[in-house]
C-alpha cells in the first residue's frame, strides 16, 4: 500500500513525537526514583528502607500522618492527576492506560498498540505497591572491628594440565608439562631433582619414579593428567629387570681358539652380550664391523644344531664360505645352501642350512619338521613388514627356536613400526601387543576412515634413548628419525649397536681425499651434455612439468656428467697404478656405461673383475675370492647398487 506524501510526513512526525515523549517519560521516572531513594530512612543494618516511607496526601487531600510523625514530601504529592470525566482530557478507549496513571500518554491522531491494563494504584516508578516492602538500597558501612583476611581454599582449574614422563639416559626420567605452582612445589621435594631452564623441565633419578608417580596421582589429582612411563619401560629400568650380565661370561670354554683370537675387542663384547641374553639379540653394528663373525661365534658357543641362516640371495654363498672358514670342523656337506623349495626334507642332516627370504615361506613346513634351535637372520630389516609372507614364516619358525640372532645395520629404514616385527621375533614379552607399541612410538590414532593409523612417530625422544650403549654411543638408529631414545631401551634389553667412530681405535687407519681431475681432459663441451643441461633447466623452471619428468631430466643430466669424466678418471687410475705392481684398486660406479668404459680401458693392461646387477649370486663369491687371493688380479669394477651389501 502506497501513501501520499502528506500521510508519510504525518507518520514521520508522529514517530518523532512518540520518541520524544518516551524519552521524557523515562527521564521523569529516573528523577523520581532517585529522589525516592534519597528520602528513604536508614535502618539499623545501614540500608535505606522504603517500607517506612510515609505516603503523604495525594491530589490536594490532607491525609492524617500516623503517630504524629512529620510529613515527608513525596515527589508525587502535588502531581496533578485528572479523572476520566475531566473535560480537559478525553476519555481513553477500553483496554488502554488507567486515567489514574500520571504518565499515561495523551491521545494522538496516530495509531498505537493497546497497552496491557494496569491495576489500580499502580506506580510506574515503584511498580506494584505490594512489592515495595522487601526493597532495600544497600550503602557501604565502615568496619566495626578488626577485620581478618578470609582464607580462600584454592580452586582446581577448569582444564587440567598434562604432565608427561619420558625416559632419559644415565638412569633418569624427564617430567614435561606447562607451568604449575603445585607441580613445581612437588618437584622441589625430591633430592634427585634437576631443573633445565632451557627446556623448562624437571628430571629425576629413576629410583624416585614410583614415589613421584604416587604423589602426582594423589596430591595433584585435581590439577593434572598424569601420563607416566609404560609398564614395559618400568620393568626394564625402574625395576631393574634387565641388568648387565656380560661380566660373568667366559667365551674361551666353548668357542674354538682360532675363532676367538680373530675377534676384535668390541666383537668380543658383542658376543658376550648375545650370550648373556640367551642368544636372542639384535646386532645392529655399523656396516663393515663384522656382524657375521659375531653371529657365528655366538652359534658356536651354544652348539645348538642345525643352524638356520636366512640372508639375501646375493649373500647365501658368502655365508657358506664364512662358516667353512671359521669352523674348520665343518665339512662341505655339512653346509646346505637352499636354491629350491624341494631341496629340504625330513632326512636333511646338514648342520648349517642357508636359505633366502624369498624361499623361506616355501620351506617353512620342512624346517619346522626338522626343528631349528638356532636362527640367524642377516639384513633383518627385510622382515619389517608385519603382514608379509616372509615375516609370518620367520615368526612361525622362530617360535620353537632357543637362540635368535638378527643382524642389521639399519633395523628401521623409515618408521618405528618397522621395528616391531623384529622385536617380537626376539622377545615377545618385551611389548605385550602392537597397539601398545604403536600408541607409544607410532603416534597411534583413529583415522578419518575409522581404523587405527600407526604410520607416524611419537615419543622419539624416548626412542632415541632406548638401546644399552656398550660404547656410550647415542647415534641414529633410523634415517633422521629414531635415534638414541629407542637405543637406550633396546640396548638395555635385546640390542647392541656400535658405529665405526666408536671403535675407530680398533680398526685400521683409513684416509680420505678428493682428487681434482685434469680439466683439459674432462669433456664439458659435448653435445649430449649441453642438451641434457638445457633440458634439465627447462624442466626445473617449468610449472607444468611433473615430478617424474623433473627426476628423469636430472638422472639423464647425471649420466651425461659421468660420461664426461670417464677419460679423466681412466687417466688418473692408469697413472696411479703405474710403478706399483702390488697395488689393488676397487672402483665403484653407478651407470652401466661408466662401468663398461672403465673396465674395458683398464682390463687391457691389468687383470680384474666386474660385478653388477647381471652377475649371478654364485659367481659373486668366486669373483671376490679371485680378487682377494690372486695377486695378478688388481682391479675390481663394482656397481654401487648391486654391491651395496654382502661384499
Amino acid at each position: 500500500m502506497q501513501h501520499s506524501d502528506e500521510v508519510r510526513q504525518r507518520i514521520e512526525a508522529n514517530k518523532k513525537e512518540a520518541a520524544r515523549r518516551l524519552a521524557a517519560t523515562r527521564e521523569r521516572q529516573n528523577r523520581a526514583l532517585n529522589a525516592q531513594r534519597n528520602a528513604a530512612p536508614v535502618t539499623q543494618n545501614g540500608s535505606r528502607s522504603l517500607d517506612s516511607f510515609p505516603a503523604g496526601p495525594r491530589n490536594g487531600q490532607n491525609n492524617n500522618i500516623p503517630n504524629g510523625g512529620v510529613h515527608t514530601p513525596n515527589p508525587f504529592d502535588n502531581y496533578p492527576v485528572r479523572g476520566p470525566s475531566d473535560p480537559a482530557r478525553p476519555n481513553l478507549a477500553p483496554n488502554s492506560h488507567s486515567s489514574t496513571n500520571p504518565f499515561a500518554p495523551r491521545a494522538s491522531s496516530f495509531p498505537v498498540r493497546n497497552p496491557a491494563p494496569v491495576s489500580a494504584g499502580f506506580n510506574p516508578v515503584l511498580g506494584d505497591p505490594s512489592r515495595l516492602k522487601p526493597m532495600y538500597v544497600s550503602l557501604p558501612q565502615p568496619p566495626t572491628g578488626p577485620q581478618s583476611k578470609p582464607v580462600i581454599p584454592p580452586k582446581a582449574p577448569a582444564n587440567r594440565i598434562i604432565v608427561k614422563a619420558s625416559l632419559l639416559p644415565k638412569g633418569r626420567f624427564l617430567v614435561s608439562s606447562p607451568y604449575s605452582v603445585q607441580l613445581t612445589e612437588l618437584c622441589k621435594r625430591f633430592k634427585t631433582r634437576n631443573y633445565n631452564p632451557k627446556d623448562r623441565a624437571w628430571s629425576f633419578h629413576l629410583s624416585d619414579y614410583s614415589s613421584f608417580e604416587k604423589a602426582v596421582q594423589g596430591e595433584l589429582k585435581a590439577y593434572v593428567i598424569w601420563e607416566g612411563l609404560p609398564k614395559f619401560i618400568q620393568e626394564a629400568f625402574v625395576k631393574g629387570k634387565f641388568a648387565d650380565k656380560t661380566d660373568g661370561v667366559d667365551l674361551s670354554e666353548k668357542i674354538p681358539p682360532a675363532l676367538l683370537n680373530a675377534l676384535l675387542p668390541y666383537q668380543v663384547v658383542g658376543v658376550r652380550f648375545a650370550v648373556s641374553n640367551a642368544g636372542r639379540v639384535l646386532i645392529a653394528d655399523d656396516m663393515g664391523l663384522g656382524k657375521t663373525i659375531q653371529a657365528i661365534a655366538t652359534a658356536q658357543y651354544f652348539q645348538e644344531f642345525p643352524v638356520l641362516c636366512v640372508a639375501p640371495s646375493s649373500m647365501r654363498f658368502e655365508w657358506k664360505e664364512q662358516w667353512l672358514r671359521w669352523c674348520p670342523q665343518l665339512k662341505n656337506c655339512d653346509v646346505l645352501v637352499v636354491t629350491s623349495r624341494n631341496q629340504i626334507d625330513s632326512s636333511t642332516s646338514a648342520k648349517i642350512i642357508i636359505s633366502t627370504y624369498d624361499l623361506l615361506s616355501g620351506v617353512q613346513k620342512d624346517l619346522m619338521q626338522i626343528g631349528v634351535p638356532t636362527v640367524i637372520c642377516d639384513e633383518s630389516h627385510s622382515l619389517k613388514t608385519y603382514k608379509a609372507a616372509r615375516t609370518k614364516a620367520a615368526m612361525e619358525i622362530c617360535k620353537s627356536a632357543k637362540h635368535i640372532l638378527l643382524l642389521s645395520g639399519t633395523p628401521a629404514l623409515s618408521r618405528p613400526q618397522e621395528l616391531y616385527s623384529q622385536l617380537e621375533i626376539i622377545d615377545k614379552q618385551l611389548f605385550k601387543s602392537f597397539p601398545e607399541f604403536g600408541r607409544r612410538y607410532c603416534n597411534g590414532h583413529m583415522s578419518n576412515r575409522g581404523f587405527m593409523d600407526y604410520s607416524g612417530k611419537s615419543n622419539t625422544e624416548e626412542l632415541q634413548v632406548r638401546i644399552p650403549v656398550v660404547f656410550t654411543s647415542i647415534s641414529m638408529l633410523v634415517s633422521d628419525m629414531i635415534v638414541a631414545y629407542m637405543q637406550l631401551m633396546l640396548e638395555s634389553t635385546v640390542m647392541i649397536r656400535r658405529l665405526k667412530k666408536d671403535v675407530a681405535n680398533q680398526l685400521r687407519e683409513k684416509s680420505r681425499k678428493v682428487v681434482l681431475l685434469d680439466p683439459d681432459i674432462v669433456q664439458f663441451d659435448t653435445k649430449e651434455l649441453t642438451e641434457s643441461q638445457e633440458h634439465f633447466r627447462r624442466q626445473t623452471s617449468s610449472k607444468t612439468a611433473s615430478h617424474h619428468e623433473k627426476r628423469g631430466s636430472l638422472l639423464n643430466y647425471y649420466q651425461q656428467t659421468g660420461k664426461a669424466k670417464v677419460p679423466a678418471v681412466i687417466q688418473y687410475l692408469q697413472q696411479l697404478m703405474e710403478g706399483n705392481e702390488t697395488l689393488k684398486v676397487v672402483i665403484f660406479a653407478h651407470h652401466n656405461y661408466v662401468l663398461s668404459q672403465l673396465y674395458g680401458a683398464l682390463s687391457e693392461t691389468y687383470r680384474g673383475i666386474r660385478i653388477d646387477g647381471s652377475t649371478a649370486p654364485e659367481d659373486r663369491k668366486v669373483l671376490c675370492d679371485t680378487f682377494q687371493q690372486d695377486d695378478n688380479c688388481r682391479i675390481a669394477v663394482l656397481s654401487i647398487t648391486a654391491c651395496s651389501t654382502g661384499l
